[in-house]
């Protein structure tokens, strides 16, 4: 049988290539090859020899992980709500378009930052302690903070991509006017019920 060999470089006097195999269980292997030339002691070409590589598992690595970074720039561009990608000491891996507009710096410029210096010393010191919880915990962590007069609520995930987990997600979404809402409603309630009061209605 016939096999259609692709990527196929040279390398000095030697060819690579790479070639799929289906297995009778349907299975696709991926293989690697080079072929060597052989020469006689008087330089003549007598033949060559080839060598075999399975890459299936390095094939197989590389597809999730282009997956993984496809999902994880999917999520990142979600908009509204701020999104990071971090390690556990708050070194900025990946960011959305709305937290490097938040902070004025493309999101080029944000990778490699780190978060305390985008915080603050104090906010930073509380952020340390929710990372230190989802990495002991391995579990989701859920918490509202102020920040510069506003309110959020935030999530942190922690991401496991085979190797053990050693970066969290976080999603931070701006709830200073639902706050601010129900503030007033309570507001009003209370008013009213204070009128009722006075008044001897009962309510």
């Amino acid at each position: 049988k016939k096999h259609h060999y692709s990527k196929i470089r040279k390398n000095g006097a030697a060819l690579t290539a790479e070639t799929i195999l289906t297995e009778k269980n349907g299975e696709n292997i991926h293989l690697w090859c080079k072929a060597s030339p052989i020469y006689d002691i008087n330089g003549k070409l007598i033949g060559a020899i080839e060598s075999i590589r399975d890459i299936t598992d390095i094939k197989r690595e590389e597809k999730e992980l282009k997956e993984s970074k496809l999902l994880y720039e999917i999520l990142l561009d979600s908009p509204g709500d701020s999104i990071f990608l971090m390690d556990y000491n708050g070194n900025i891996v990946m960011v959305n378009e709305a937290v490097a507009k938040r902070f004025g710096f493309t999101k080029k410029d944000m990778i490699g930052k780190n978060f305390k210096d985008l915080l603050g010393q104090d906010l930073a010191e509380s952020g340390k302690k929710y990372l230190q919880k989802v990495s002991e915990t391995n579990e989701k962590l859920e918490f509202e903070d102020q920040r510069n007069g506003r309110s959020y609520h935030n999530w942190i995930y922690p991401i496991d991509e085979g190797e053990g987990i050693d970066k969290v997600a976080v999603f931070s979404q701006d709830i200073t006017q639902r706050k601010k809402d129900e503030k007033a409603v309570h507001e009003s309630e209370e008013k009213y019920r204070m009128i009722f009061e006075n008044c001897g209605v009962p309510m």
